[in-house]
């Protein structure tokens, strides 16, 4: 019974420490986290500051989704560093450091975001945008983070052939993504229901093969297509918007990888011009 007791006691002391060392709000939690005393706040006098004109566009970004995010009027300057009451991202290519790590030091007067280079500083204001309450006072809470990626590879996959996706809400995945740190998107762009990239030479491949017939629920209970019926679901991707969409992934420091599969069955409605381009 006592020692029932003792185990109890301490799983419960295990708990409380493992509650308080997990108590600042970022996802995935930081490799190193040093909880300080205060609290940064955010006013309409904060400004982003920047010390390499590389970062300027990320300074840029980081302004505008804090005043967004806290309705108070947040700007970037790289002309010089404000004495207090700013966010720095101080670019530090010298350092020879994991190429997606961070240090991050928060303070009553300042918050200094250090990396070697810029996809470690966008980690760093990810981690900034996450720890911003979402009501209440706009503060942050002062620590000191130290951090690095646990994996290299941190992915997923988005399938656009069985269910089409536009490309803002690619875009609005990415920014997803982004926040929480993933640095990989799979694009699954062709299967048997459906092709989703525009190749120029074969029109009929998204003129006929990016359309199907509507239906909902599991693919294998699905009713099959009726004499007749019109192909009416699906749609495809220009090639300008796959250049667009791989522009807007770099924008947000990730790499992206976009997947072909030329399954045979989609390639069936076609089948009669493949023939016809092989034989001529």
């Amino acid at each position: 019974m006592q020692l029932k007791l003792l185990l109890l006691t301490a799983l419960l002391c295990i708990t409380t420490l493992l509650g308080i060392s997990q108590s600042v709000n970022i996802i995935p939690y930081p490799k190193q986290v040093e909880k300080k005393q205060g609290n940064f706040l955010i006013d309409n006098m904060t400004k982003v500051y920047y010390n390499n004109q590389s970062v300027a566009s990320m300074a840029a970004y980081t302004a505008t989704s804090i005043a967004d995010w806290t309705k108070k009027k947040v700007v970037s300057t790289g002309i010089k560093k404000p004495l207090f009451n700013s966010i720095n991202l101080l670019l530090d290519t010298s350092a020879n450091a994991n190429k997606e790590s961070y240090s991050l030091q928060v303070t009553t007067k300042e918050i200094n975001i250090k990396a070697s280079n810029a996809q470690g500083l966008f980690y760093g204001v990810q981690s900034i945008l996450q720890m911003i309450p979402s009501s209440g006072a706009p503060q942050i809470p002062a620590l000191i983070i130290n951090d690095e990626p646990r994996f290299g590879w941190r992915g997923l996959m988005l399938d656009v052939s069985r269910h089409f996706f536009t490309i803002s809400e690619v875009k609005r995945m990415i920014d997803q993504m982004a926040a929480y740190k993933f640095n990989i998107l799979h694009i699954h762009l062709t299967d048997d229901q459906g092709w989703r990239i525009e190749i120029k030479s074969l029109p009929e491949l998204t003129t006929k093969g990016a359309l199907r017939v509507p239906r909902t629920g599991l693919w294998w209970d699905r009713e099959p297509p009726k004499d007749g019926e019109k192909a009416t679901y699906g749609g495809f991707y220009t090639q300008e918007e796959i250049k667009d969409l791989v522009k807007y992934a770099g924008e947000n420091t990730s790499r992206y990888f976009l997947k072909l599969m030329y399954q045979v069955i989609a390639l069936l409605p076609l089948l009669p011009t493949l023939i016809f381009l092989l034989l001529n």
